[in-house]
């Protein structure tokens, strides 16, 4: 006998079906109150094949997406382990620099730590990030300023909020409430962007960043120059000069030519420049020839560390010159107000970042930047 089927009805449900008993297959099924004919067991072979190759398809689907998923947590997983191999290698100390920094008369005590040290990269940050707070603060007395703009701290986390910038820094030490305060406040602004030192705890705070979603975007080049070695005098045909009292409006129109920024910007950028370096602490600098002011630049003096902020010559008076001569005479006013060493921020790109270089600056550590992750 090839099959031997076996009819039954569900008492409860009415559905009936029909099975082999012979190969125990269920060849046939009709649900309750169908009126549909039996369905035959060649088409519930085609029903499965169906089904399987759906299942089959879901299934190449979604190791794709687990595929993509792990490779770009393997990428961010290599970001991290290069990250932590620079930080590491920034933390080493030259021995040589030290030598020669003692040479000089600095005494294996002295409060000036050796470059390159942990305490000598925060020492430097710690200066960057005052200026920065400074200008952030100094938009507090402009009527037209953003409500939401301001410094703010979260434990040893500073952030700073103005136009076009949310930079939070100082996660060294902070705590995991601290942190998450400072950074659902930085979310709620365009663009936010921790910065991280390659101090100590630098794979500690990346691997807190990295669980909270934050992913790296990128490196951010720190330049440092000794302030104890001689300045060298550039060649120039600008007059340079400090920016007081009457110079002040001259200084801000300057920077508003040189920045070619338009007198009725959205942000209404002329007058929240003026503002950002309202602050006495700034030293103001310009650049005129024959007569006319044509660059400007600032500089702020956190302890024994001065800071290479903001500068920018008119584009016709670019290449002659007057970005070496502004950065000379900041130097040698930092050195005669105290100052050890000399920092370049990472916003002096191009021509101004050259002309640092030319004055003795090389690289001081990378603070790696990163940002939240992507929303739809």
């Amino acid at each position: 006998m090839a099959s031997k089927e076996l009819r039954l009805e569900c008492p409860s449900c009415r559905a009936r079906l029909t099975a082999d008993v012979l190969t125990q297959k269920v060849v046939a099924w009709q649900p309750a109150g169908s009126a549909t004919p039996f369905t035959r067991e060649a088409d519930l072979a085609d029903d499965w094949a169906r089904a399987a190759r759906r299942v089959e398809e879901r299934h190449g689907r979604g190791v794709d997406r687990f595929e993509a998923a792990l490779s770009k947590e393997q990428e961010r997983a290599n970001d991290l382990d290069a990250l932590f191999a620079r930080s590491k290698a920034q933390r080493e100390v030259d021995p040589d620099a030290i030598g020669a920094r003692r040479a000089r008369g600095f005494a294996p005590d002295s409060d000036d730590p050796a470059p390159h040290t942990d305490a000598w990269i925060e020492r430097l940050a710690q200066a960057e990030r005052a200026a920065l707070a400074a200008r952030a603060r100094g938009l507090a007395g402009w009527e037209h300023r953003d409500p939401s703009w301001g410094f703010f701290e979260y434990g040893s986390i500073g952030l700073a909020v103005g136009p076009g910038y949310t930079e939070a820094f100082g996660l060294e030490g902070a705590s995991d409430s601290e942190l998450d305060a400072a950074l659902r406040h930085a979310a709620r602004h365009p663009e936010p962007t921790v910065r991280l030192l390659p101090v100590a705890d630098f794979e500690q705070n990346a691997e807190r960043l990295h669980r909270r979603g934050w992913r790296v975007a990128g490196l951010d080049a720190v330049f440092w120059r000794d302030l104890t070695l001689p300045i060298e005098a550039t060649p120039r045909r600008s007059a340079v000069r400090r920016a007081l009292g009457g110079d002040l409006e001259s200084w801000r129109r300057t920077l508003i030519r040189a920045l070619e920024l338009a007198a009725d910007d959205e942000q209404r950028r002329p007058e929240r420049l003026a503002h950002e370096f309202d602050d006495p602490a700034w030293q103001l600098f310009l650049s005129s020839d024959e007569g006319q002011d044509v660059a400007a630049a600032a500089s702020w003096i956190e302890g024994p560390v001065a800071v290479m902020a903001q500068a920018a010559t008119q584009v016709d008076q670019r290449g002659r010159g007057h970005q070496q001569a502004l950065i000379e005479a900041r130097l040698r006013a930092a050195a005669e107000a105290g100052a050890t060493t000399a920092i370049s921020l990472p916003e002096m790109r191009g021509p101004s970042q050259s002309a640092t270089r030319s004055q003795g600056f090389t690289l001081a550590y990378h603070q790696s930047l990163w940002v939240p992750p992507a929303t739809d």
